[in-house]
């Protein structure tokens, strides 16, 4: 009789120790991080990739001692210095939102997977920023001189989706661990990527007709931080609104 009556209850702890597992890798696999967090997140982020912005670009100029004796700056030593910053820069804030971003969904779940997620959201976003500035470079040379708004938004979406479809794709890889998060955090990446280059290019062009848009990287250094911020705010925003709680929609 007690054995009898024993089988009964292993089998109940099993299934009740496989239905906490399945709970538990399930939680696993929700993005835990909200707006808000992306929100804070992204303007860390902006704030961290414009000063390291603004402290490097004049290093990466070309140097005082190549320009002793010249009258003119020869148009190679101006493309190649172009290339230099383009590529630094938007790698950096692709670093940047991998990083932070990563670190945010990472401190809702563990020491290891904030740097997990610093780590590996930082490299996908470096690499995904130098790509798409080299995208952006081949893209915007085809414009020509005095393109129209419409080319220059196009070219700028393009540019700043890549970056950003780029870090959501590694966030989804690293937290989501299923192939439908990666998906999901790779088309909110995207998105908001699209959108920051519409209202950016849009508000440079209407509210601050000096700004110069049919480039990569802005040229002053208020136009990089506006530029900075749109995207770093809307990808955080974007990415965690639509990331958060995938099996509810």
């Amino acid at each position: 009789m007690p054995t009898t009556n024993s089988l009964p209850d292993s089998s109940a702890q099993t299934v009740d120790a496989d239905s906490v597992e399945h709970s538990k890798a399930s939680r696993d696999r929700t993005w835990r991080s909200g707006p808000l967090s992306g929100l804070i997140c992204g303007l860390l982020a902006a704030g961290a990739a414009w000063l390291i912005m603004e402290l490097c670009l004049p290093l990466l100029g070309i140097p005082e001692s190549a320009m002793a004796g010249r009258r003119e700056i020869p148009d190679e030593w101006v493309q190649q210095e172009l290339v230099r910053r383009t590529l630094f820069s938007v790698g950096v804030l692709g670093a940047c939102l991998g990083l932070f971003l990563g670190s945010g969904e990472g401190i809702r779940r563990s020491g290891a997977d904030i740097a997990k997620g610093a780590i590996l959201g930082g490299l996908f976003g470096a690499g995904f920023g130098v790509l798409a500035a080299w995208v952006g470079l081949q893209g915007f040379e085809r414009l020509g001189e005095r393109p129209d708004l419409m080319p220059i938004i196009v070219a700028t979406s393009a540019v700043l989706g890549l970056v950003t479809g780029g870090v959501g794709l590694g966030l989804g890889i690293v937290f989501g661990r299923s192939f439908r998060m990666a998906v999901t955090c790779t088309v909110a990446g995207l998105l908001s990527g699209v959108v920051a280059g519409i209202c950016y290019t849009t508000l440079l062009s209407f509210y601050f007709p000096s700004a110069v848009t049919d480039v990569v990287l802005p040229v002053r250094w208020v136009d990089r931080a506006v530029w900075v911020a749109i995207t770093a705010v809307f990808f955080g925003i974007i990415l965690t609104g639509i990331a958060r709680n995938p099996s509810r929609r």
